[in-house]
């Protein structure tokens, strides 16, 4: 969702363009489905970390591939959510 400059909010699709990563995200979605969680739940975590990997990995990090990833990408990432999230909700 964005907040426009007159206050009003609007859906925004999230950008879920993940780059080279989706061999590795198939991979998860399978892991996950393989432990039996729902479709639902499957395609949820999937659907998240196409958009971390979209949204963060590639535009903020440069990070190509999983290996390149450190604690603090995700941590800037989840800094960001609540800000983002945050300011919507009391807006």
């Amino acid at each position: 969702m964005t907040v426009t400059a007159s206050g009003s909010r609007f859906w925004q699709p999230k950008p879920l363009d993940a780059g080279g990563f989706p061999p590795a995200i198939d991979s998860f979605r399978l892991h996950l489905a393989a432990e039996g969680n729902v479709a639902k739940t499957v395609r949820t975590y999937t659907e998240a970390v196409r958009w971390f990997a979209a949204a963060h990995l590639l535009r903020e990090t440069g990070c190509t591939c999983w290996d390149e990833l450190g604690r603090q990408d995700v941590q800037q990432w989840v800094v960001l959510l609540l800000d983002q999230y945050s300011r919507g909700a009391c807006e």
